[in-house]
């Protein structure tokens, strides 16, 4: 690996790599060898599923997935960078797709316990799954991480964060989203502090904020791995030339072809 790749430090680098991004036009699409492995530690391919009655895991892509055989390109990287792991995000976990393409562990993104029509029991059933996943695991040495909200008002209802720490090797923080389109009104996709012209509130949405709630919650500094999400979000506004922060923003949209085919124009 080149000076100052993932691997040459003690830090966790963590890619996560959104399957889906193959299907973007253009520029915008991502395929796995675009991925540059010697600058992660870990790969988190996501997407797999779970099957509802049988409850194994499965491809929410096949025809990717599986046929075009991009898990295994994914676990081919490996060749590039011997140090990487490269494992999956999935709402569950059985042992014999592990197995099937030899990945290094599993990343557990559950959205959320105790939330989202899930019930209050869940948030220690979370904690219960997390330890018996971790017991199975360490017989492999396979990797056990969770990806973690960054909402306070998701935090003390979905984790008992001292409990999961104790079983997880690294709890990956969504460190974005605090604001979009549900907001009614423009706001940064990932602030790192607040600004002082927000409310109350929004001074609790930032990066810097729920990092500490989860230190201060008993997360062991060495075990939480900041998500970094590498886009921005747009907004159409009621009114073009107010456009500052909190500017209110249209909310529902309808969008018509325009005579002839071609690009879509918004009424």
């Amino acid at each position: 690996m080149r000076d100052g790749a993932a691997g040459t430090h003690e830090q966790e680098v963590v890619c996560y790599l959104a399957s889906w991004s193959v299907y973007r036009p253009s520029a915008g699409k991502f395929n796995i060898e675009d991925i540059d492995p010697t600058l992660c530690t870990t790969l988190i391919y996501a997407f797999a599923g779970l099957d509802e009655i049988t409850f194994a895991m499965k491809p929410i892509d096949p025809r990717y997935d599986v046929r075009e055989r991009a898990i295994e390109r994914a676990v081919g990287l490996k060749s590039q960078n011997p140090l990487l792991k490269v494992v999956v995000a999935v709402g569950g976990w059985t042992e014999g797709s592990t197995k099937q393409y030899k990945l290094d562990g599993l990343d557990l993104d559950w959205e959320y316990p105790a939330t989202r029509g899930g019930v209050p029991a869940d948030k220690e059933n979370f904690v219960l799954l997390v330890k018996e996943l971790k017991e199975e695991f360490s017989k492999h040495g396979w990797s056990l991480t969770a990806a973690v909200a960054a909402d306070k008002g998701i935090i003390g209802v979905a984790y008992n964060i001292t409990e999961l720490s104790q079983h997880l090797d690294f709890l990956h923080i969504a460190s974005y989203d605090y604001h979009g389109k549900w907001d009614g009104q423009t706001g940064h996709n990932a602030p790192l502090y607040p600004r002082d012209d927000e409310s109350p509130e929004d001074k609790m949405r930032n990066v810097a904020h729920t990092v500490m709630m989860y230190l201060d919650a008993g997360a062991p500094p060495e075990k939480v791995v900041l998500g970094l999400g590498f886009f921005g979000r747009s907004y159409l506004l009621q009114d073009p030339t107010n456009n500052g922060f909190g500017a209110p923003t249209l909310s529902s949209l309808r969008w018509t072809l325009h005579e002839g085919g071609g690009l879509p124009w918004l009424q």
